[in-house]
């Protein structure tokens, strides 16, 4: 059997009996949080036997210090966050010619920043690149 939720009172089942009341405060209602996006690299490419620890190694190798790793290996990809776009600039030049275990990774902007400068830089025009 379900269980129902309590209705909650509409307007017009409003008595005002609220309204008399001293602390009467209607509720504020919240509008969308708008943060800045974090500067974040994407890593992909990564082999499924890669452990977090040897991506780590290869990144610090490089001079390369995130402030979170968030690693999803088993998908074959990894998100490196940093604290502010200059250093997410420099690693991503730094980190071009990655390679772990033979295999060279794809180190990109992620899609959330790469969305964010083509509507600011191009108002809304996507470049179409070739594929390699």
């Amino acid at each position: 059997m379900r269980r129902r939720r309590p209705r909650r009172r509409d307007e017009s089942e409003n008595t005002g009996d609220d309204e008399e009341h001293e602390d009467y405060r209607p509720r504020r209602r919240r509008g969308p949080r708008t943060r800045a996006p974090i500067p974040t690299l994407f890593v992909g490419s990564i082999q499924r036997s890669v452990r977090v620890s040897e991506l780590k190694g290869e990144i610090r190798g490089k001079d390369v210090n995130p402030i979170r790793v968030i690693w999803n290996g088993a998908k074959g990809y990894s998100l490196l966050q940093f604290q502010e776009m200059q250093e997410m600039e420099a690693a991503l030049d730094a980190l071009q010619n990655l390679e772990i275990r033979g295999r060279k990774l794809r180190v990109e902007k992620s899609n959330r920043l790469k969305h964010d400068d083509s509507d600011n830089a191009h108002d809304g025009v996507v470049d179409e690149k070739a594929d390699d």
